[in-house]
């Protein structure tokens, strides 16, 4: 295909009517109807197992517009942000985001925040097959009590790492004194129902999770293979135990770190799988 020709059904291709005269807080509809169409089908044609990840994607723009986000420390630092929900790389449903209009056909919920509002969302687009249970794994940007109370509420359990506040973890429950050897974990209940589970998990530093699907106890172990993390003065005495001069060794690990590291990487697979065919190529002005 020539240049010319290219350019010529690059001008004339528009995916929703070109007359339609959109406002500025309607920018999504440029997406219609398209983006339902193909949202549609990837729920049709796919069943999702039960351990499910949500996260956010960029999609990568350079380009002027009032929705772009700007985040140094991402791989792809300027672009669209896309929140996804994944199962081991497929995409299966998604909410984009503007840094200016906040999130496109988004119902918030009662005492939850935008994002913790699009989490529910996105799960209320599981099917609700019999048999069928699911797990969500998000991280600590998303995580709250109410969210995970509210998940509950749908029969869809949930997992994530958590920052240390009154809405996500229970300050009380935080061990200041690292008293905890490396690789165990302390924690109790979240609420005072019992529903959610509040752990703090020593690494390298302390890692704090909660969870309405997992549980302390004597036999939460799950043996998994493990690099030799980063000595330290405090864990320099277990790390030559187990690992010795060995790079590599499989350790015990509680099953609540083990599937939160297994499960986690759904969106990010998903853009593994979108680096594969990428689309946008860098040109000089001819």
């Amino acid at each position: 295909m020539s240049l010319e020709r290219f350019s010529q059904i690059k001008r004339y291709l528009h995916i929703s009517d070109p007359k339609l005269q959109l406002t500025r807080s309607e920018w999504f509809d440029k997406l219609e109807p398209l983006n339902t169409m193909v949202q549609s089908r990837c729920q049709k044609f796919y069943l999702p197992a039960s351990n499910v990840t949500v996260d956010e994607m960029m999609i990568r723009f350079g380009g002027r517009s009032h929705h772009t986000y700007r985040m140094p420390s991402k791989s792809i630092t300027e672009g669209y942000k896309v929140f996804a929900l994944c199962y081991k790389g497929y995409t299966y449903s998604w909410i984009f985001a503007s840094r200016s209009d906040s999130f496109a056909g988004l119902v918030l919920q009662k005492d939850l925040t935008p994002t913790g509002s699009t989490v529910f969302q996105l799960a209320c687009t599981l099917p609700h097959t019999t048999g069928l249970h699911y797990n969500i794994y998000i991280d600590n940007y998303f995580s709250s009590q109410a969210l995970f109370i509210k998940l509950r509420s749908l029969g869809i359990g949930a997992c994530s790492t958590a920052r240390v506040n009154k809405s996500a973890f229970p300050p009380d429950l935080v061990d200041e004194r690292k008293n905890i050897p490396w690789n165990e974990m302390t924690g109790g209940s979240a609420d005072p129902d019992g529903r959610i589970l509040a752990v703090q998990w020593q690494d390298n530093s302390a890692v704090h999770f909660l969870s309405t699907i997992h549980m302390l106890g004597p036999r939460d172990r799950i043996t998994s293979q493990r690099k030799k993390p980063r000595k330290s003065s405090t864990n320099g005495p277990a790390i030559r135990s187990v690992f010795g001069p060995n790079e590599e060794a499989n350790v015990p690990i509680r099953a609540i770190t083990h599937d939160y590291n297994q499960y986690k990487v759904g969106v990010d697979v998903a853009d593994q799988y979108r680096s594969y065919y990428f689309t946008q190529q860098k040109c000089l002005r001819n």
